[in-house]
């Protein structure tokens, strides 16, 4: 007796493909929460050439007097201070890109819009190519021009030191190379003093009226600092009990 039977090779058996594509890993910009035009952000946006023409714009920056003044009985004339300012220029840029199909036909045999997808992927890769050029500012991207010119690192003694990039990867050791609380105090005291006013401080941001600091590191860097037995601490006994800890939340504050 004979069956009717269809193979999967068979040209008449039906296949179905689900239309959209699974889309790589890709984020939003990371830095974009960070970004305003008011003095408060972190990354702060200048628009003035959105409708005027130009190429570039002169930010400027004024340091706070430093002289001791004059009291009673003193002569103020010829004990005046001048202004210290300082300025630094931001260039206009484009930076564009696209895809490319092979026409209409291409894109009527495909299972999937290569419109849509095409489009998704300008937007996925302006996102990340954002914060690519954000990480390249701050020397530290694949694209940076120039190193930072202050590092900071542990001794061999485990001394908290500043010095220049080479300094600092001599220096750097599996046991001295990861974050530490000892060090986020550091950090946070450096900016605040300048070192000892040896360089500006740098101002902390304000949110919701308290003044933060934010530091921008590798998860990685984050992983060293929740395995040591002091942050797990400081998380049980000052921050909030229960599911909304960051030990579980995988917050870092």
């Amino acid at each position: 007796m004979a069956k009717t039977t269809f193979s999967t090779s068979d040209a008449l058996t039906k296949k179905a493909w689900e239309e959209q594509l699974f889309r790589d890993s890709v984020k939003e910009s990371y830095f974009s929460k960070f970004l305003g035009s008011g003095s408060e952000n972190i990354v702060q946006e200048k628009t003035q050439l959105t409708k005027d023409k130009g190429d570039e714009i002169t930010i400027g920056l004024r340091i706070k007097l430093s002289g001791a003044g004059v009291t009673e009985g003193q002569v103020l004339e010829g004990n005046e201070e001048k202004l210290s300012t300082y300025s630094m220029k931001v260039l206009l840029k484009q930076y564009r890109h696209a895809v490319r199909d092979d026409g209409a036909m291409s894109r009527k045999r495909a299972m999937f819009e290569i419109s849509t997808e095409s489009q998704m992927s300008l937007k996925d890769w302006m996102s990340e190519k954002i914060d690519q050029l954000h990480f390249d500012e701050l020397g530290v991207g694949a694209g940076a021009t120039a190193n930072p010119s202050k590092i900071f690192y542990k001794t061999s003694s485990g001394v908290l030191s500043t010095g220049t990039a080479a300094t600092a990867k001599s220096a750097l050791t599996t046991a001295d190379g990861k974050l530490t609380l000892n060090m986020l105090s550091y950090l946070k005291t450096w900016a605040l003093t300048g070192g000892a006013r040896s360089y500006i401080p740098i101002r902390p941001v304000k949110v919701e009226g308290k003044p933060y600091y934010v530091l921008l590191t590798h998860p990685d860097a984050v992983y060293d600092l929740r395995a040591t037995s002091e942050f797990q601490q400081a998380m049980r006994e000052a921050e909030v009990r229960g599911k909304e800890n960051p030990l579980f939340t995988g917050a870092v504050n």
